[in-house]
């Protein structure tokens, strides 16, 4: 809790509006979360955070499909194969979400 405060505090010095930067915990451009942590309990306190402090919480495709993509490019997972099952993990984000607004 401490770095969280600590980082918290840097932001506030550094920039001039902190609600207007993203947050997020996947992206293109490295491994995805699971892959290097694969516990979706872990995640799922993640996405809380990222979600639910200040900021724009942002969602890589695939995250709410459980991707564990690793090095690019397999961090960029086909989404279609997928057939876009609404899993438990998309519900608990949808969830959150209402809860964000």
């Amino acid at each position: 809790m401490y770095n969280i405060r600590t980082t918290f505090n840097e932001e506030r010095n550094t920039f001039h509006d902190t609600s207007i930067l993203g947050n997020f915990i996947d992206n293109h451009d490295n491994p995805r979360f699971l892959n290097l942590q694969p516990s979706v309990t872990l995640m799922k306190g993640a996405l809380t955070y990222a979600m639910t402090s200040e900021g724009i919480p942002i969602m890589y495709y695939g995250t709410e499909q459980l991707f564990n993509g690793g090095q690019d490019p397999y961090d960029r997972e086909a989404l279609w194969p997928t057939d876009l099952k609404k899993t438990d993990t998309y519900h608990w984000i949808a969830r959150l979400n209402e809860v964000r607004t």
